[in-house]
């Protein structure tokens, strides 16, 4: 029999990791460009290209996290949410931080320059070791919790939810970053479950296109339009699943199909 994997390994094991590579990643980049002595534009500029993503990324995970895992959580579990959305207010004052001082040295030359460049190293070494804490507590603490209490198919329907969040302009970008760290199987697995409980037609045939399993290197996502019409879940034998179903609504489907994503919900 085949191993089944927990949907939420996607969100809390993958999508972690891709996370935590990207940060290992960012900050070798910046000692490097520090150790240099000299930071010319075009590398402060593609520095903030590259922590722009990551805190979009972040973002993103935050979001769902604050707007649909925690309160659903909290209704099965009391009290075990509210210090990580504190610290998800402080990590995105981070953020906020690292840009400006990107965009203060992007403005200055010289011996200038470089003292706001070694500013820039310990914010970046601040945010890794902030970031790498926060994501090993979820895993540690919440992850565990979640599985216990949360079905397969409403675990699906919280990564599906996830998805939501990311606007649709950027989501093949998100998926061609994350998918290359997620077993096929577990692609493929997943893809069924979400199958399984969404059931809205036209939401359901861009999470498909998306999530189409890769298993060699990085495969071009295909565009919705050119994406087969999946089967029909009339006669799926889909599991009513609560949370995976309620949250649903026809606000959750026009904020995603409009291109924005969570922040549309806040409107």
């Amino acid at each position: 029999m085949t191993h089944q994997y927990p949907p939420l390994n996607y969100f809390y094991s993958h999508f972690h990791d891709s996370i935590k590579a990207e940060l290992a990643s960012l900050v070798k980049w910046v000692q490097q460009l520090s150790g240099d002595g000299v930071a010319n534009e075009s590398q402060l500029l593609e520095l903030r290209e590259r922590y722009k993503f990551l805190e979009q990324v972040y973002k993103y995970h935050s979001s769902v996290e604050d707007e649909v895992v925690y309160p659903a959580l909290d209704a099965k579990v009391k009290n075990v949410t509210l210090a990580y959305s504190v610290e998800h207010q402080d990590e995105e004052l981070l953020f906020e931080q690292l840009a400006q001082l990107i965009s203060t040295a992007v403005d200055q030359q010289g011996a200038k320059r470089d003292a706001t460049v070694r500013g820039l190293m310990c914010k970046v070494e601040e945010i890794h070791t902030t970031l790498k804490k926060h994501l090993a507590k979820e895993e540690e603490q919440l992850l565990p919790l979640l599985l216990k209490h949360f079905s397969f198919a409403e675990q699906a329907g919280l990564v599906a939810q996830f998805l939501y969040c990311i606007p649709l302009a950027a989501v093949g970008r998100v998926l061609a970053w994350l998918k290359p760290r997620v077993p096929q199987v577990e692609q493929e697995q997943l893809l069924q479950h979400i199958q399984a409980v969404l059931p809205d037609q036209l939401l359901l045939q861009l999470l498909t296109s998306w999530l189409q399993p890769i298993s060699d290197g990085l495969d071009s996502l295909p565009s919705p339009a050119a994406s087969p019409t999946p089967p029909s879940l009339a006669s799926s034998g889909r599991q009513d699943s609560g949370i995976a179903l309620s949250a649903f609504t026809t606000t959750h489907r026009a904020a995603y199909l409009d291109g924005s994503g969570c922040e549309a919900r806040h409107s």
